[in-house]
């Protein structure tokens, strides 16, 4: 298995956000490494729980910074971040249940949609960041 890692192409530029989508990364290989020590069973329900939590924050954090800087798709935005934690809320009210779960299909899961996320939706806000940056540095030079 070949384990997610942090890659510069997942930087938004953003030093708070990509500090968090490295947790975020972090996480997800640590349940790819309980797939294969065979520890996952013990460790899913705990790390998706602590999943579930930190992207509640992680996602605020992004949204406020969103806010700040008049990001135009921040609904669309948001509308993804929801069907996200509700999608995790939902696997882990399946584990609780005792429903079957295929640990290497949530694995897949986990890895393309975080990193399909960054890599899209989440750059697009490190480049409004950016030139929001240039527009006020080009304002506050001016004479």
């Amino acid at each position: 298995m070949r384990y997610l890692t942090w890659d510069n192409a997942f930087s938004t530029g953003i030093r708070a956000i990509d500090d968090e989508h490295r947790l975020l990364v972090q996480m997800i290989t640590q349940l790819q490494r309980a797939q294969v020590t065979g520890t996952i069973d013990a460790e899913i329900a705990r790390v998706l729980r602590a999943l579930v939590d930190y992207v509640g924050q992680h996602f605020g954090h992004e949204e406020a910074i969103m806010a700040q800087i008049d990001f135009a798709e921040i609904e669309s935005h948001k509308v993804l971040h929801q069907e996200f934690a509700q999608k995790l809320v939902a696997i882990l009210t399946n584990l609780r249940e005792g429903k079957t779960l295929k640990a290497s299909e949530l694995l897949d899961f986990l890895a393309h949609w975080l990193t399909g996320h960054i890599i899209r939706e989440d750059g697009k806000i490190g480049r409004a960041f950016r030139e929001r940056q240039s527009k006020l540095s080009s304002v506050a030079e001016r004479p």
